[in-house]
């Protein structure tokens, strides 16, 4: 148990040690993992850090609603003309998961 609350403890120090760029309102960043995506009117980036396999969240909530959505980053390299069949797979894949 000790084991795993020093591990906990070292990722959240990781993470805050790794900010998101200055971006645009609007738009985040991850220098982590480069990638980029449009934040919705009304949102805010509640909390950032890295989860398993390599991978990075990104945790928003919305100030009206207050509904909360994670974003699971991982950095691939797929021609951008793919992209809409790798995701219907992985999304396929996920639902089978559950």
């Amino acid at each position: 148990m000790i084991r795993r609350r020093i591990a906990l403890a070292a990722v959240l120090v990781l993470a805050a040690a790794i900010p998101a760029a200055a971006q645009p309102a609007g738009v985040y960043h991850s220098n982590l993992t480069g990638i980029e995506f449009g934040v919705p009117t009304g949102w805010s980036i509640v909390s950032e850090g890295l989860a398993a396999s390599g991978a990075y969240t990104v945790l928003l909530k919305d100030s009206v609603t207050n509904l909360s959505a994670l974003v699971w980053l991982k950095p691939q390299h797929i021609d951008p003309a793919d992209i809409a069949a790798v995701l219907d797979r992985r999304l396929e894949a996920k639902l089978q998961q559950r």
